[in-house]
């Protein structure tokens, strides 16, 4: 089975003409690495390989590897549509407040993720207000799950 390095290596030379000694030189890489690589023996490149190939493949790391995320990908499938506005804002103050007592700043991403489940279950429970003790659990579970 090849993987997605192995492939982007072996489309960089087909593309570029280069063989795998010069490609090895052209990104400062020791001798049969990227050989290595390509025949599965080094399946678990060092991280300097990794930035030395992207490096010279002027790719990031995770694009190397194809584990770049399309941004907001994780909220495209299953996110529900935003029917009830005011809901969500209160949700919304309702995690940041709950941080806030417990001495924690969120991030936009991680505050974003907590408000999509939480705005999730308001909605599948056809809840008219926000349930505050659900989001209590919700965010201190989240937290302590940071924490580890």
């Amino acid at each position: 089975m090849t993987s997605a390095l192995q492939k982007k290596i072996r489309d960089h030379l087909d593309r570029t003409g280069y063989s795998i000694a010069g490609f090895e030189r052209e990104a400062g890489l020791k001798t049969n690495v990227i050989r290595n690589i390509l025949n599965g023996y080094s399946v678990k490149p060092t991280p300097n390989t990794l930035n030395a190939l992207a490096r010279a493949m002027n790719l990031s790391v995770p694009a190397l590897l194809d584990r770049e995320e399309k941004p907001f990908s994780r909220f495209e499938e299953d996110s529900p549509i935003i029917e009830k506005p005011e809901l969500m804002v209160e949700a919304l103050q309702a995690i940041l407040r709950i941080a806030a007592e417990h001495g924690r700043k969120l991030t936009i991403y991680k505050a974003c993720l907590m408000l999509d489940e939480v705005y999730a279950y308001t909605v599948q429970k056809k809840l008219p207000v926000i349930d505050e003790e659900f989001i209590r659990w919700f965010v201190l579970k989240t937290l302590k799950e940071m924490r580890e």
